[in-house]
């Protein structure tokens, strides 16, 4: 940063702002991530740089989410669609995928679950854009919780049977987790607690691998009420303990609530 505001360059400075924000998202530094999210923004409002403006707006729209600001995300990821749809640049309209993510994901939390199918079928519809496959994954587990969350397990299955085989060839820790989480809630769903269990577990295991407490706070809290339907409430106590502990550290409070 300093070497490209000494000779101002102006274009390296956006992209350092950008990569600095990107790599603080992905650690969870949502402080940190905002403030060089906004900078970049900054920079490619000035520049008149469309790319670089709508993934600023993507990095916002899951900043936003991690914190749990599903409103605000939403905010930033439908400004972000608007400028790729409108955008000739493939460059950009590659972008579109991850962003209709993001929308799904908190029309979710809205209990807007056909808009959720609705984005999510809509993103699956594009191909050849960066991290394709984790994307597909992604949108395919974010539809089949929503078909879920509506009661329709059968949809559902049809979407988890198909995230399952991609992330068997995918190879992402991070995925994979997501991948067993909401198999074992699809477990539940069926009446299959110990299926749903087994699912969890690996989920869970793998969170110690990935040192990912964002993650592993849900999951223990799925565990824990997978032992107190099943009266283990002894199995329980330890999963709860520790989500309860984790998500208040992580401020995810619809987890404290419920652990």
């Amino acid at each position: 940063i300093a070497l490209t505001k000494k000779i101002n360059d102006r274009d390296g400075l956006a992209k350092s702002y950008y990569n600095l924000g990107s790599i603080y998202t992905n650690l969870y530094h949502h402080d940190s991530a905002v403030y060089y999210t906004r900078l970049a923004e900054n920079e490619a409002l000035k520049a008149k740089d469309s790319f670089l403006l709508v993934h600023c707006y993507s990095n916002f729209a899951t900043q936003y989410r991690y914190q749990n600001d599903y409103e605000t995300s939403l905010e930033y990821a439908i400004k972000g669609a608007k400028i790729a749809e409108r955008s000739s640049d493939s460059s950009t309209i590659k972008i579109i995928p991850k962003l209709y993510l993001d929308i799904g994901a908190s029309l979710k939390v809205q209990k807007q679950f056909l808009k959720t199918i609705e984005y999510g079928k809509k993103a699956l519809e594009y191909t050849n854009y960066p991290e394709e496959q984790r994307y597909r994954i992604l949108l395919l587990l974010e539809i089949a919780d929503a078909y879920l969350k509506l009661g329709q397990t059968t949809d559902a299955g049809e979407y988890i049977s198909m995230a399952v085989a991609e992330n068997e060839l995918l190879g992402n820790i991070v995925i994979a987790i997501q991948t067993f989480g909401t198999q074992g809630i699809y477990y539940n769903k069926l009446g299959k607690p110990k299926l749903a269990l087994e699912a969890f577990l690996k989920a869970y295991h793998l969170c110690d691998s990935a040192k990912n407490d964002n993650l592993k706070s849900e999951v223990a809290n799925n565990i824990a009420l997978n032992y107190i339907d099943q009266k283990q409430y002894r199995n329980a106590h330890p999963f709860a303990e520790e989500a309860n502990m984790l998500s208040i550290r992580l401020k995810q409070f619809r987890i404290a609530a419920n652990s």
